[in-house]
C-alpha cells in the first residue's frame, strides 16, 4: 500500500446506494461509503470503532463531483469536489495501516452480510465513475473490463428517467398495491425503440393457476400506432408524435372498459375477470420491461424487450421504484436515462 487516499470523480442521481466498500483482516476491518436521501455517508467497523456519520450537499444532481477519501493518523475524511465534507475523529488509529493480509475493494457492492451494516439501506447504486485510483494501486483489469463491457460505459449525456436498453426486464409483486377498482399505469416513454418490437409489457400471474387462466396485459409500439392487449381484448391508439418527447402514456382499467389515451373501447367481462384474479392472486407478478415465458421467467432470450427510457412510472396510483423490484436485469438504468441529441 502506496497511499491512504483513494480519489475517482461521480455521477448520479440515485439518492441511496453503495459507492465503494473496502475492508482488511477477513471483513473484521471495514469502511464503506454510500449515499442516504443523496447525502454521502461513511460506516466504519473495526476494534476500535462502530460509527455511521451522514451529512453534508446532496451530490445525486446528475453533475460530475471529485470525491476524494483519505485516512491519515485517528481521522477518516471525505472531500467533495475540493471541499471537506465529512469526518470520522473516533478511530484510535488508521483503519487499514496496521492490516496483515490481504485488502479488499467493492465498487458499487459489499463483501460482507447486508446485517453486518450499522444502518441499513438500499445496496445497489445507479451511477457512473470515471478517474478513479485506489490507494494508489494498479486497476488496469478493471478498465479494460470497464471498457469492454457496453452496461459499464458512461452516457455522454444523462437525464432522470429508467433506461431500458432491450435485453432485460424487471419483476415486481402484483399483490402489494391498493384494490383492484381500477389499474392506472402512466408511462412516458421518451427514447424511440427500433422498429416493430415489443416496448412495454406487464404480466400478472400465479403459480397455483392453470397456464390457460393466466392473464397477460401488454403495450407494444407497432410503426403507426401504441397496442393494448388484455387477454382476448385489444385496443390500438395513434402513435402520439410527442411520446418520445416525454408525453404520458395512461391505461386504465375498469369493470366495463379500458380507457387508453384518448381511446376507450369496453372490456370482455372474462377478460377483465381473469386479470383481476391474477392481479390479486398470492405470489402474482408484475413484468415491466418484456414478458416472460412461463417456463422459464427470467432466462429466456428469445423474447423482445422494452428499448427506450421511463419516467414516472404508476402501477394503481403508487410510483414504482425500480430499486424495489424482486428482480432486475443488470443491464437497465433505474434512475438514469441517456440525453437525445
Amino acid at each position: 500500500i502506496l497511499s491512504m487516499k483513494s480519489f475517482f470523480d461521480l455521477r448520479t442521481f440515485d439518492s441511496e446506494g453503495v459507492i465503494f466498500y473496502g475492508d482488511a483482516d477477513n471483513g473484521t476491518n471495514w469502511f464503506l461509503l454510500a449515499l442516504r436521501n443523496g447525502k454521502p455517508e461513511m460506516q466504519l467497523n473495526n476494534q476500535f470503532t462502530r460509527i455511521t456519520v451522514t451529512g453534508g450537499l446532496e451530490i445525486n444532481d446528475g453533475m460530475w463531483h471529485k470525491l476524494v477519501v483519505t485516512s491519515v493518523k485517528n481521522m477518516v475524511i471525505l472531500e467533495v469536489d475540493n471541499e471537506t465534507l465529512l469526518t470520522i475523529r473516533l478511530v484510535t488509529s488508521s483503519p487499514l495501516s496496521s492490516f496483515i493480509g490481504e485488502l479488499r475493494i467493492a465498487v458499487g457492492g459489499l463483501l460482507i452480510n447486508t446485517t453486518q451494516l450499522l444502518t441499513p439501506f438500499t445496496i445497489p447504486l445507479d451511477g457512473c465513475m470515471k478517474n478513479w485510483n485506489w490507494l494508489n494501486q494498479h486497476t488496469q483489469n478493471t478498465e479494460s473490463s470497464k471498457q469492454s463491457d457496453p452496461n459499464q460505459k458512461c452516457f455522454d449525456q444523462i437525464k432522470r428517467g429508467a433506461f431500458f436498453p432491450g435485453i432485460g426486464l424487471t419483476v415486481f409483486n402484483a399483490d402489494g398495491g391498493p384494490g383492484f377498482s381500477h389499474s392506472t399505469h402512466e408511462a412516458p416513454c421518451t427514447r424511440r425503440s427500433r422498429g416493430t418490437s415489443l416496448t412495454c409489457s406487464a404480466r400478472a400471474f400465479s403459480s397455483s393457476q392453470p397456464p390457460s387462466s393466466v392473464s397477460e396485459s401488454s403495450l407494444r409500439r407497432a410503426k403507426v400506432s401504441l397496442i393494448l392487449a388484455i387477454g382476448n381484448t385489444v385496443v390500438e391508439s395513434p402513435y402520439p408524435e410527442n411520446l418520445c418527447k416525454g408525453s404520458k402514456v395512461t391505461v386504465t382499467v375498469s369493470p366495463t372498459e379500458i380507457h387508453f389515451q384518448s381511446v376507450k373501447q369496453p372490456i370482455k367481462e372474462k377478460d377483465y375477470e381473469v386479470l383481476k384474479d391474477s392481479w390479486l392472486a398470492k405470489n402474482a407478478l408484475f413484468f415491466l420491461g418484456g414478458i416472460p415465458s412461463l417456463e422459464d421467467v427470467f432466462t429466456n432470450l428469445g423474447l423482445m424487450f422494452f428499448h427506450g427510457c421511463m419516467q414516472d412510472i404508476q402501477v394503481q396510483g403508487k410510483r414504482l421504484d425500480l430499486d424495489t423490484a424482486l428482480f432486475k436485469h443488470n443491464s437497465i438504468s433505474a434512475h438514469t436515462c441517456p440525453e437525445e441529441n
